[in-house]
């Protein structure tokens, strides 16, 4: 079963790097979306309009594994997909990238994974 971590990038602009947590187990995607409110989640946009990105590259740390990634919603979102970790460890996501417009930028995500997650039925 896939379950889902959505990234506001905003918080990470303003507020230091975005904390979010996995098991070992789970595979999450990760969402850098550049355009939020053109694209319905957010209250700014980070690109100007007809601005998109272009090219990009994902970086993360030893141990936790970039299943996938993928350029989303008109070259304005990347989806970065993980899998595993060590428990108790943190990790860093990083996009690096530029636009069509040649700015450049550098987000992060921190990643920590945690013991399994009880669900209750």
């Amino acid at each position: 079963m896939l379950t889902y971590q959505y990234f506001n990038i905003l918080n990470n602009i303003g507020n230091g790097m975005a904390i979010k947590t996995k098991t070992s187990l789970e595979i999450l995607d990760f969402y850098f979306d550049l355009k939020q409110t053109t694209n319905g989640g957010g209250v700014e946009d980070w690109l100007y309009s007809n601005e998109v990105i272009s090219p990009y590259i994902v970086n993360v740390d030893n141990d936790l594994t970039v299943v996938s990634d993928a350029l989303q919603s008109s070259s304005t979102v990347v989806r970065v997909r993980l899998s595993s970790g060590v428990i108790g460890k943190s990790y860093s996501l990083n996009l690096i990238g530029s636009t069509n417009q040649f700015r450049v930028f550098d987000f992060t995500i921190n990643v920590k994974i945690i013991g399994n997650r009880f669900i209750n039925a």
